[in-house]
């Protein structure tokens, strides 16, 4: 969480909940804004994002002056003074059991891939960090989702593995790999699959949408937001060239967030 961009993802799941005709989303908002008048000692902005098909609720809280009173404080006892000075909390609200369930299960799923390849962690982020300084990290702004992004370097691992069983792959090489790759990825054509393989879509896919399958449920993961295969193309080539001819850029991001770059 200390790296530029990063947020801490919650899931509240609600049993019952009166909908008095309003949308859910809506009436999530307006209980959030009422605990908000009456708790005015807590200082948070709230921003509600009701063109994802989640209802999203963004809460950005000041950690400088409200790190005792934010009844959320547990997340950021291990965050020292000098991580960052605010830090956002993506709350997705949810009736549907099942996908709870799906949330908890996709959770441990990324943590039991970082345990095999750690290198997945550091390129992963610094991945996420070039996406957020190019403005293509937010999906309801048209950005990529951070699990697609992960299923994608994941991807690049799987195929390194394939050709070299026998080699733990670099990071930095990782990098160049994943950038190098999706520089040339074909996304009006092929998707990355269930099992992290290239799969032909089998139709013609004139709108570039992005196909990139949840391993668990093997739904469309990256059909959420309005991000397509041509601005991934784009966003990873300008990177590919940052990497070639300018690499300084990703060697300070590496630095500065205190990860190794071999």
């Amino acid at each position: 969480m200390s790296i530029e961009g990063s947020d801490s993802d919650c899931c509240i799941f609600f049993k019952e909940l009166i909908q008095n005709n309003l949308p859910f989303h809506e009436e999530l908002y307006f209980l959030l804004k009422e605990n908000q008048h009456k708790r005015e000692d807590v200082s948070y902005e709230i921003i509600p994002i009701f063109s994802t098909k989640i209802p999203r609720i963004i809460v950005k809280i000041d950690i400088r002056k409200d790190l005792q009173k934010c009844p959320l404080n547990n997340f950021y006892q291990y965050l020292s003074d000098d991580d960052m000075d605010n830090i956002k909390i993506d709350f997705t609200f949810t009736k549907d059991e099942e996908h709870l369930m799906n949330l908890d299960k996709n959770v441990q799923y990324v943590k039991h891939k970082l345990e095999i390849y750690p290198q997945l962690r550091p390129v992963f982020l610094i991945l996420k960090r070039y996406f957020k300084n190019m403005g293509m990290n937010e999906v309801y702004k048209g950005g990529i989702s951070t699990y697609s992004l992960f299923l994608l370097t994941l991807n690049s691992i799987y195929n390194y593995q394939k050709e070299n069983p026998n080699f733990k792959i670099p990071n930095i090489q990782l990098l160049i790999q994943v950038f190098k790759k999706f520089s040339n990825f074909k996304f009006e054509e092929y998707g990355i699959g269930i099992d992290n393989n290239e799969y032909n879509l089998g139709h013609k896919n004139e709108s570039e949408i992005l196909y990139i399958l949840d391993p668990l449920t093997g739904k469309n993961i990256a059909s959420v937001g309005k991000c397509t295969g041509k601005e991934v193309k784009e966003t990873f080539a300008m990177g590919y060239n940052l990497l070639c001819f300018q690499n300084n850029y990703f060697i300070q991001l590496f630095q500065c967030n205190r990860l190794l770059l071999m």
